[in-house]
């Protein structure tokens, strides 16, 4: 079964402001789209206008980064940094690939492409060359707690854990359902927005381990 809403459109449209409803309609920039949800309860969206389907990227995962297939997996071209240890910037590259893509893509694609691309020093991802590479925008850190980005998904760098000094770790800024959350690639879960500033005992980011990785979707 199908649903219609007719409301206005919405402007300046970027990936995280669909809209969604209990009745499955999803609105963005000047189309209006209706889920159809088949027995299997797969779903698709359809423009009301022409009639193309498109992916629902809402439906895009953060990859676990512990996952036993990613053991023999390194960062770049140098085998000191495995996935399962150090991969979490790369997840979160690759998420927000994934969401301009409109379809899930794997880290391994991504990898390849900066060893391609020349984004890999070592095993250190350089930012400027990592969102040229990816047809995303980086606008550099943001140190001030109050000042996150007003956009999302994002990246965010955490401490992760209340251990001494930095233990430097990068999850995604995401708003799902209305709430803003955090996808951690550590496990490939979802978190409070919080969770990390709570674990580290750093609520207002003092220590500044923190920091608002401006990358954003173009």
């Amino acid at each position: 079964m199908g649903f219609w809403l007719k409301t206005p459109p919405i402007k300046n449209y970027e990936i995280n402001t669909y809209i969604f409803y209990p009745a499955y309609i999803i609105l963005t920039n000047n189309h209006y789209f209706k889920v159809l949800v088949i027995i299997n309860l797969n779903k698709y969206m359809q423009c009301k206008y022409c009639g193309q389907e498109l992916p629902d990227d809402k439906n895009i995962k953060i990859e676990n980064q512990l996952d036993p297939k990613w053991k023999s997996y390194y960062l770049g071209k140098v085998k000191t940094s495995r996935w399962n240890d150090y991969g979490c910037y790369l997840f979160c590259w690759t998420y927000m690939y994934s969401v301009k893509k409109g379809r899930s893509i794997s880290p391994i694609e991504v990898d390849k492409k900066f060893m391609d691309d020349g984004v890999y020093d070592g095993d250190l991802i350089i930012n400027s060359k990592a969102a040229k590479c990816l047809g995303l925008k980086y606008y550099g850190r943001e140190y001030d707690i109050n000042k996150a980005p007003n956009w999302m998904p994002n990246v965010k760098e955490v401490d992760f854990s209340i251990k001494y000094g930095k233990q430097q770790h990068f999850v995604i800024r995401e708003s799902i359902n209305g709430r803003n959350v955090v996808l951690d690639p550590y496990g490939g879960v979802q978190r409070a927005i919080n969770y990390y500033e709570v674990k580290s005992n750093d609520p207002k980011w003092k220590t500044k381990y923190f920091s608002y990785r401006k990358i954003k979707i173009s």
